[in-house]
């Protein structure tokens, strides 16, 4: 009986230890979707790093997650995202009146235009940096 009682222990341990693991890869799964996108992304190859004239796009995890679309010192658009499947987010712009979408590979940004064109973008930061514009703090519901 002792036996059995020391293999009932160690069929129990592994099995806690099982669903602890599954239990953080699925956490870190459903915490880590939205976060693969977040930083700062600027058009163009990453060739084109010091061209003057560039766009670009910011996503930042604030509020229900923001994006900002600019040029230095002029904010094109402000916004919210949300991921729809797999590697496609959809930009919704702050007055709701432009809906964009954006594919994302995890090394490269291609946003589709309003022509249909596709305009590529590499990341230049993990972290939302805004160059010479003001962040939308008026959209992360922060006072």
């Amino acid at each position: 009986m002792k036996f059995k009682l020391n293999k009932f222990r160690i069929l129990l341990f592994i099995n806690i230890v099982v669903a602890i693991y599954t239990a953080f890869i699925i956490h870190t799964y459903y915490t880590e979707k939205n976060r693969l996108i977040i930083g700062s992304f600027q058009e163009g190859s990453d060739r084109d790093f010091y061209r003057w004239g560039n766009i670009h796009l910011v996503f930042d995890s604030r509020g229900t997650g923001t994006y900002t679309l600019y040029l230095q010192f002029e904010v094109l658009e402000h916004g919210f995202f949300t991921q729809t499947t797999g590697a496609v987010y959809k930009l919704q712009s702050e007055d709701g009146n432009t809906t964009r979408h954006v594919i994302y590979d995890g090394g490269r940004l291609h946003l589709v235009t309003y022509a249909d064109q596709i305009v590529e973008f590499f990341r230049i930061s993990n972290i939302p940096t805004y160059i010479n514009v003001s962040p939308p703090v008026h959209l992360w519901g922060e006072d």
